[in-house]
Protein backbone atom coordinates (compact mmCIF):
# COMPACT_ATOMS: atom_id res chain seq x y z
CA UNK A 1 0.00 0.00 0.00
CA UNK A 2 1.36 3.57 -0.72
CA UNK A 3 0.92 6.41 1.95
CA UNK A 4 -1.10 9.83 0.62
CA UNK A 5 -1.03 11.57 3.77
CA UNK A 6 0.28 11.22 7.19
CA UNK A 7 -2.00 11.61 10.33
CA UNK A 8 -1.79 13.37 13.42
CA UNK A 9 -4.19 14.35 16.43
CA UNK A 10 -4.86 18.06 16.93
CA UNK A 11 -3.86 20.07 19.31
CA UNK A 12 -5.15 20.10 22.53
CA UNK A 13 -4.07 23.64 23.76
CA UNK A 14 -7.22 23.99 26.29
CA UNK A 15 -8.05 27.87 25.09
CA UNK A 16 -11.53 28.80 25.41
CA UNK A 17 -10.94 32.02 23.45
CA UNK A 18 -12.34 32.31 19.86
CA UNK A 19 -10.14 32.23 17.15
CA UNK A 20 -10.08 34.52 14.20
CA UNK A 21 -11.78 32.13 11.60
CA UNK A 22 -14.35 31.01 14.67
CA UNK A 23 -14.78 34.71 15.13
CA UNK A 24 -15.51 35.23 11.40
CA UNK A 25 -17.76 32.47 11.48
CA UNK A 26 -19.87 33.78 14.21
CA UNK A 27 -19.96 37.28 12.43
CA UNK A 28 -21.46 35.81 9.35
CA UNK A 29 -23.75 33.25 11.26
CA UNK A 30 -25.48 37.04 13.01
CA UNK A 31 -25.33 38.53 9.25
CA UNK A 32 -27.01 35.41 7.63
CA UNK A 33 -29.69 35.45 10.33
CA UNK A 34 -30.44 39.25 9.85
CA UNK A 35 -33.49 39.98 6.86
CA UNK A 36 -32.07 43.50 6.23
CA UNK A 37 -28.74 41.28 5.09
CA UNK A 38 -31.02 38.95 2.74
CA UNK A 39 -32.31 41.92 1.23
CA UNK A 40 -29.17 43.14 0.91
CA UNK A 41 -27.37 40.32 -0.75
CA UNK A 42 -30.39 39.66 -3.61
CA UNK A 43 -29.51 43.36 -4.62
CA UNK A 44 -26.16 42.23 -5.64
CA UNK A 45 -25.50 40.08 -8.73
CA UNK A 46 -23.20 38.01 -6.65
CA UNK A 47 -24.98 38.07 -3.64
CA UNK A 48 -28.30 37.19 -5.30
CA UNK A 49 -26.59 33.98 -7.12
CA UNK A 50 -24.87 32.69 -3.47
CA UNK A 51 -28.48 33.86 -1.82
CA UNK A 52 -30.26 31.73 -4.52
CA UNK A 53 -27.45 28.70 -4.18
CA UNK A 54 -28.08 28.44 -0.03
CA UNK A 55 -31.65 28.83 -0.77
CA UNK A 56 -31.77 25.76 -3.01
CA UNK A 57 -29.24 23.90 -0.36
CA UNK A 58 -31.80 24.63 2.30
CA UNK A 59 -34.67 23.29 0.49
CA UNK A 60 -32.92 20.20 -0.40
CA UNK A 61 -32.51 19.59 3.29
CA UNK A 62 -36.54 20.42 4.29
CA UNK A 63 -37.47 18.24 1.13
CA UNK A 64 -34.77 15.53 1.88
CA UNK A 65 -37.33 13.27 3.41
CA UNK A 66 -39.80 13.43 -0.01
CA UNK A 67 -37.24 13.32 -1.98
CA UNK A 68 -35.77 9.57 -0.39
CA UNK A 69 -39.33 8.91 -0.45
CA UNK A 70 -40.18 9.02 -4.35
CA UNK A 71 -36.84 7.10 -5.07
CA UNK A 72 -37.88 3.99 -2.96
CA UNK A 73 -41.19 4.13 -4.50
CA UNK A 74 -39.31 4.33 -7.97
CA UNK A 75 -37.82 1.04 -6.64
CA UNK A 76 -40.66 -0.68 -4.79
CA UNK A 77 -43.76 0.13 -7.46
CA UNK A 78 -41.67 -1.31 -10.07
CA UNK A 79 -41.30 1.66 -12.05
CA UNK A 80 -37.20 1.73 -12.07
CA UNK A 81 -37.38 -1.81 -13.59
CA UNK A 82 -40.10 -1.30 -16.47
CA UNK A 83 -38.34 1.69 -17.87
CA UNK A 84 -35.57 -0.20 -17.61
CA UNK A 85 -36.49 -2.25 -20.37
CA UNK A 86 -38.12 0.69 -22.32
CA UNK A 87 -39.39 3.94 -22.42
CA UNK A 88 -43.31 3.72 -21.84
CA UNK A 89 -46.01 6.74 -21.46
CA UNK A 90 -47.72 7.44 -18.40
CA UNK A 91 -50.77 5.36 -19.01
CA UNK A 92 -48.67 2.42 -20.10
CA UNK A 93 -47.03 2.15 -16.79
CA UNK A 94 -49.87 2.77 -14.80
CA UNK A 95 -51.39 0.16 -16.85
CA UNK A 96 -48.51 -2.55 -15.85
CA UNK A 97 -48.36 -1.60 -12.26
CA UNK A 98 -52.70 -1.41 -12.20
CA UNK A 99 -52.65 1.94 -10.94
CA UNK A 100 -54.74 4.76 -11.49
CA UNK A 101 -52.73 7.40 -14.15
CA UNK A 102 -54.01 10.29 -11.68
CA UNK A 103 -51.89 8.31 -9.05
CA UNK A 104 -49.15 7.94 -10.80
CA UNK A 105 -48.64 11.54 -12.39
CA UNK A 106 -47.41 13.18 -9.31
CA UNK A 107 -44.75 10.68 -8.46
CA UNK A 108 -43.39 10.57 -12.32
CA UNK A 109 -43.04 14.65 -12.36
CA UNK A 110 -41.29 14.39 -8.85
CA UNK A 111 -38.91 11.54 -10.00
CA UNK A 112 -38.52 13.42 -13.34
CA UNK A 113 -37.51 16.99 -11.13
CA UNK A 114 -35.11 14.56 -9.20
CA UNK A 115 -33.37 13.15 -12.71
CA UNK A 116 -34.31 9.79 -11.19
CA UNK A 117 -36.70 9.71 -14.71
CA UNK A 118 -36.45 11.76 -17.73
CA UNK A 119 -38.98 12.60 -20.09
CA UNK A 120 -38.43 12.26 -23.50
CA UNK A 121 -39.48 14.48 -26.31
CA UNK A 122 -42.48 11.97 -27.86
CA UNK A 123 -43.97 12.22 -24.09
CA UNK A 124 -42.54 8.88 -23.14
CA UNK A 125 -41.05 8.48 -19.64
CA UNK A 126 -37.36 6.92 -19.27
CA UNK A 127 -34.50 6.20 -16.90
CA UNK A 128 -32.48 9.49 -15.44
CA UNK A 129 -29.48 9.36 -14.64
CA UNK A 130 -30.06 8.71 -10.96
CA UNK A 131 -32.63 5.64 -12.25
CA UNK A 132 -29.98 4.27 -14.27
CA UNK A 133 -27.54 3.67 -11.96
CA UNK A 134 -29.92 2.13 -8.87
CA UNK A 135 -31.97 0.14 -11.21
CA UNK A 136 -28.44 -2.06 -12.52
CA UNK A 137 -27.12 -1.29 -8.37
CA UNK A 138 -28.63 -4.74 -6.26
CA UNK A 139 -26.34 -3.04 -3.48
CA UNK A 140 -28.39 0.36 -3.85
CA UNK A 141 -31.67 -1.60 -3.82
CA UNK A 142 -31.20 -3.21 -0.85
CA UNK A 143 -29.64 -0.27 0.91
CA UNK A 144 -33.05 1.49 -0.34
CA UNK A 145 -35.32 -0.80 1.37
CA UNK A 146 -33.61 -1.16 4.73
CA UNK A 147 -34.01 2.38 4.69
CA UNK A 148 -37.63 1.61 5.91
CA UNK A 149 -36.18 0.55 9.03
CA UNK A 150 -34.75 3.70 9.81
CA UNK A 151 -37.66 5.75 8.42
CA UNK A 152 -39.84 4.56 11.14
CA UNK A 153 -37.31 4.91 13.98
CA UNK A 154 -37.34 8.36 12.42
CA UNK A 155 -40.65 9.51 12.61
CA UNK A 156 -39.97 9.46 16.58
CA UNK A 157 -37.27 11.88 16.55
CA UNK A 158 -38.00 13.87 19.10
CA UNK A 159 -38.33 10.93 21.23
CA UNK A 160 -35.24 9.17 19.65
CA UNK A 161 -32.94 12.73 20.93
CA UNK A 162 -34.24 12.38 24.21
CA UNK A 163 -34.27 8.21 24.78
CA UNK A 164 -31.79 7.46 22.82
CA UNK A 165 -31.84 4.38 20.75
CA UNK A 166 -33.73 2.15 23.26
CA UNK A 167 -35.99 -0.05 21.87
CA UNK A 168 -35.70 1.03 17.88
CA UNK A 169 -36.19 -0.91 15.21
CA UNK A 170 -32.80 -0.60 13.99
CA UNK A 171 -31.27 -1.47 16.92
CA UNK A 172 -33.39 -4.50 16.62
CA UNK A 173 -32.40 -5.34 13.46
CA UNK A 174 -28.48 -4.70 14.25
CA UNK A 175 -29.07 -6.98 17.17
CA UNK A 176 -25.46 -8.53 16.83
CA UNK A 177 -24.01 -5.48 18.53
CA UNK A 178 -22.20 -5.89 21.35
CA UNK A 179 -23.62 -9.94 21.58
CA UNK A 180 -21.52 -12.91 21.03
CA UNK A 181 -24.58 -15.46 20.77
CA UNK A 182 -26.61 -14.60 17.56
CA UNK A 183 -28.75 -16.91 15.88
CA UNK A 184 -28.74 -17.70 11.76
CA UNK A 185 -32.02 -15.49 11.20
CA UNK A 186 -30.91 -12.38 12.70
CA UNK A 187 -27.47 -13.85 10.63
CA UNK A 188 -29.19 -13.86 7.56
CA UNK A 189 -30.56 -10.80 7.71
CA UNK A 190 -27.97 -8.64 8.67
CA UNK A 191 -25.62 -10.51 6.46
CA UNK A 192 -27.53 -9.77 3.43
CA UNK A 193 -27.74 -6.08 3.89
CA UNK A 194 -23.96 -5.85 4.38
CA UNK A 195 -23.23 -8.37 1.67
CA UNK A 196 -24.99 -6.70 -1.11
CA UNK A 197 -22.75 -3.21 -0.85
CA UNK A 198 -19.61 -5.03 -0.30
CA UNK A 199 -19.14 -5.34 -3.96
CA UNK A 200 -18.69 -1.54 -4.28
CA UNK A 201 -16.35 -1.27 -0.94
CA UNK A 202 -14.09 -4.22 -2.44
CA UNK A 203 -14.01 -2.62 -5.88
CA UNK A 204 -12.58 0.75 -4.24
CA UNK A 205 -10.23 -0.41 -2.19
CA UNK A 206 -8.73 -3.15 -4.80
CA UNK A 207 -8.40 0.37 -6.63
CA UNK A 208 -6.54 1.90 -4.09
CA UNK A 209 -5.12 -0.25 -1.91
CA UNK A 210 -2.05 -2.85 -3.09
CA UNK A 211 -2.02 -6.82 -2.17
CA UNK A 212 0.82 -7.76 -3.97
CA UNK A 213 3.31 -7.47 -0.93
CA UNK A 214 1.11 -9.50 1.40
CA UNK A 215 0.52 -13.61 1.26
CA UNK A 216 -2.18 -13.63 3.89
CA UNK A 217 -4.89 -11.71 4.79
CA UNK A 218 -7.49 -12.32 7.35
CA UNK A 219 -11.16 -10.29 7.13
CA UNK A 220 -12.23 -9.68 10.81
CA UNK A 221 -16.33 -9.41 10.71
CA UNK A 222 -16.20 -10.24 7.16
CA UNK A 223 -19.49 -12.08 7.21
CA UNK A 224 -20.51 -14.02 4.03
CA UNK A 225 -16.93 -13.24 2.61
CA UNK A 226 -17.98 -10.72 -0.40
CA UNK A 227 -15.15 -8.71 0.32
CA UNK A 228 -12.74 -11.85 0.29
CA UNK A 229 -14.00 -13.19 -2.70
CA UNK A 230 -13.53 -10.09 -4.42
CA UNK A 231 -10.01 -8.98 -3.15
CA UNK A 232 -9.44 -12.93 -3.98
CA UNK A 233 -10.35 -13.02 -7.31
CA UNK A 234 -8.24 -10.35 -8.44
CA UNK A 235 -5.35 -11.75 -6.46
CA UNK A 236 -5.67 -15.42 -6.26
CA UNK A 237 -1.84 -15.75 -4.70
CA UNK A 238 -3.27 -14.91 -1.50
CA UNK A 239 -4.58 -17.32 1.44
CA UNK A 240 -7.75 -16.35 2.77
CA UNK A 241 -9.09 -16.39 6.37
CA UNK A 242 -12.23 -15.35 7.62
CA UNK A 243 -13.16 -14.40 11.27
CA UNK A 244 -17.14 -13.54 12.28
CA UNK A 245 -19.48 -14.91 15.03
CA UNK A 246 -20.66 -18.47 14.28
CA UNK A 247 -23.61 -17.89 13.41
CA UNK A 248 -22.58 -15.82 10.58
CA UNK A 249 -19.53 -18.66 9.69
CA UNK A 250 -22.43 -20.90 8.98
CA UNK A 251 -23.55 -18.23 6.39
CA UNK A 252 -19.84 -17.78 4.82
CA UNK A 253 -18.82 -20.97 4.45
CA UNK A 254 -22.55 -21.88 2.22
CA UNK A 255 -21.43 -18.61 0.26
CA UNK A 256 -17.97 -19.20 -0.36
CA UNK A 257 -18.58 -22.88 -1.36
CA UNK A 258 -21.61 -21.67 -3.84
CA UNK A 259 -19.17 -19.11 -5.16
CA UNK A 260 -15.95 -21.65 -5.29
CA UNK A 261 -13.57 -20.35 -2.60
CA UNK A 262 -14.20 -23.08 0.20
CA UNK A 263 -11.20 -24.31 -1.29
CA UNK A 264 -9.43 -21.40 -0.94
CA UNK A 265 -10.63 -19.80 2.18
CA UNK A 266 -10.34 -20.91 6.08
CA UNK A 267 -12.76 -20.12 8.37
CA UNK A 268 -12.77 -19.15 12.53
CA UNK A 269 -15.45 -18.29 14.54
CA UNK A 270 -15.32 -16.27 17.77
CA UNK A 271 -16.42 -12.31 18.92
CA UNK A 272 -13.53 -10.38 18.02
CA UNK A 273 -13.83 -8.93 21.18
CA UNK A 274 -13.44 -11.73 23.50
CA UNK A 275 -11.58 -14.43 21.16
CA UNK A 276 -8.60 -15.13 19.95
CA UNK A 277 -8.12 -13.80 16.22
CA UNK A 278 -5.90 -15.85 14.13
CA UNK A 279 -2.46 -15.15 14.60
CA UNK A 280 0.70 -14.23 12.68
CA UNK A 281 -1.20 -13.31 9.09
CA UNK A 282 0.35 -10.71 7.10
CA UNK A 283 -2.97 -7.76 6.60
CA UNK A 284 -5.59 -8.19 8.59
CA UNK A 285 -9.21 -6.42 7.47
CA UNK A 286 -11.47 -4.38 9.45
CA UNK A 287 -14.00 -3.37 6.53
CA UNK A 288 -17.33 -0.99 8.24
CA UNK A 289 -16.51 -2.40 11.84
CA UNK A 290 -15.37 0.21 13.65
CA UNK A 291 -17.95 2.54 13.00
CA UNK A 292 -20.26 0.00 14.63
CA UNK A 293 -18.70 0.59 18.42
CA UNK A 294 -18.30 3.20 20.84
CA UNK A 295 -14.72 4.31 21.68
CA UNK A 296 -14.50 1.98 24.34
CA UNK A 297 -14.95 -0.88 22.35
CA UNK A 298 -13.32 -0.44 19.66
CA UNK A 299 -9.71 0.07 22.20
CA UNK A 300 -11.15 -3.40 23.14
CA UNK A 301 -11.23 -4.67 19.55
CA UNK A 302 -8.16 -3.32 18.36
CA UNK A 303 -6.19 -4.25 21.29
CA UNK A 304 -7.40 -7.78 20.92
CA UNK A 305 -6.40 -7.61 17.26
CA UNK A 306 -3.05 -6.24 17.61
CA UNK A 307 -1.92 -9.31 20.14
CA UNK A 308 -2.58 -11.67 16.75
CA UNK A 309 -0.44 -9.56 14.69
CA UNK A 310 3.68 -9.61 14.48
CA UNK A 311 5.69 -6.42 14.64
CA UNK A 312 5.46 -4.97 11.05
CA UNK A 313 2.00 -6.50 9.89
CA UNK A 314 -0.40 -4.27 8.69
CA UNK A 315 -4.13 -3.96 9.79
CA UNK A 316 -6.66 -1.90 6.86
CA UNK A 317 -9.41 -0.25 8.44
CA UNK A 318 -12.07 0.68 5.43
CA UNK A 319 -14.90 2.83 6.23
CA UNK A 320 -17.13 6.40 5.77
CA UNK A 321 -15.05 8.63 7.69
CA UNK A 322 -15.77 12.14 9.03
CA UNK A 323 -13.93 14.98 7.36
CA UNK A 324 -13.68 18.17 5.99
CA UNK A 325 -14.88 17.54 2.00
CA UNK A 326 -18.28 17.28 0.34
CA UNK A 327 -18.54 14.06 0.49
CA UNK A 328 -17.22 13.49 3.70
CA UNK A 329 -19.88 15.85 5.33
CA UNK A 330 -22.36 14.06 3.65
CA UNK A 331 -21.16 10.71 4.86
CA UNK A 332 -20.90 11.80 8.60
CA UNK A 333 -24.69 13.49 8.36
CA UNK A 334 -26.36 10.46 7.04
CA UNK A 335 -24.24 7.72 9.28
CA UNK A 336 -23.72 10.10 12.61
CA UNK A 337 -27.69 9.54 12.93
CA UNK A 338 -28.02 6.08 11.58
CA UNK A 339 -25.06 4.78 13.81
CA UNK A 340 -26.90 6.32 17.31
CA UNK A 341 -30.28 5.32 15.76
CA UNK A 342 -28.36 1.94 15.72
CA UNK A 343 -27.13 1.93 19.10
CA UNK A 344 -23.87 1.27 18.10
CA UNK A 345 -20.71 3.61 17.63
CA UNK A 346 -19.94 6.98 15.46
CA UNK A 347 -18.38 8.34 12.11
CA UNK A 348 -15.26 9.58 13.14
CA UNK A 349 -12.27 11.09 11.02
CA UNK A 350 -9.10 9.58 10.91
CA UNK A 351 -7.38 11.70 13.59
CA UNK A 352 -9.72 9.86 15.97
CA UNK A 353 -9.18 6.72 14.48
CA UNK A 354 -5.36 7.31 15.03
CA UNK A 355 -5.57 8.01 18.90
CA UNK A 356 -7.90 5.16 19.24
CA UNK A 357 -5.13 3.02 17.62
CA UNK A 358 -2.24 4.07 19.91
CA UNK A 359 -4.34 3.65 22.30
CA UNK A 360 -4.52 -0.05 21.19
CA UNK A 361 -0.26 -0.36 20.75
CA UNK A 362 -0.54 0.38 16.80
CA UNK A 363 2.84 2.30 16.02
CA UNK A 364 1.75 4.51 12.93
CA UNK A 365 -1.13 5.12 10.59
CA UNK A 366 -1.35 5.98 7.14
CA UNK A 367 -3.87 7.54 5.12
CA UNK A 368 -4.88 5.72 1.62
CA UNK A 369 -6.82 8.23 -0.65
CA UNK A 370 -10.02 6.74 -2.51
CA UNK A 371 -11.93 7.82 -5.20
CA UNK A 372 -14.72 7.82 -3.42
CA UNK A 373 -14.23 9.55 0.27
CA UNK A 374 -18.54 9.16 0.33
CA UNK A 375 -18.10 5.33 0.23
CA UNK A 376 -15.37 4.92 2.77
CA UNK A 377 -11.45 6.05 3.49
CA UNK A 378 -9.11 3.45 3.89
CA UNK A 379 -6.11 3.53 6.85
CA UNK A 380 -3.19 1.57 7.40
CA UNK A 381 -2.10 0.99 10.68
CA UNK A 382 1.21 -1.22 11.32
CA UNK A 383 1.86 -3.21 14.52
Amino acid sequence: MSENAAIGSPAQDGKTRLGLRDRIRLLRQRAVSTPAFHHWLRRMPFGRRFANARAADLMTIISGFVQSQVLSVCLKSGILDLLKQQPLPAPAIAARLDLPVRNLEPWLQSATALGILQKLDNGMFALGDHGAVVASDAGLQDMIRHHDVLYRDLLQAQQLLHTGHRDTELHTFWSYTGKHGVDSAEAKAYSQVMSSSQQMLADEIAASCRFSDFKTIVDIGGGTGRFLRAIGTRHPHLSLHLFDLPAVIAEAQEAMEKHGFSNRCIFHSGSFFDDEVPRDHDLYCLIRVLFDHQDDSVIRLLSNVRKAMQPGAKLMIAEPMAGTSKAEQISAAYFSVYLFAMGGGRCRTPCEINDLTKLAGFKRLRLIKTSNPMLLTVLEVQA
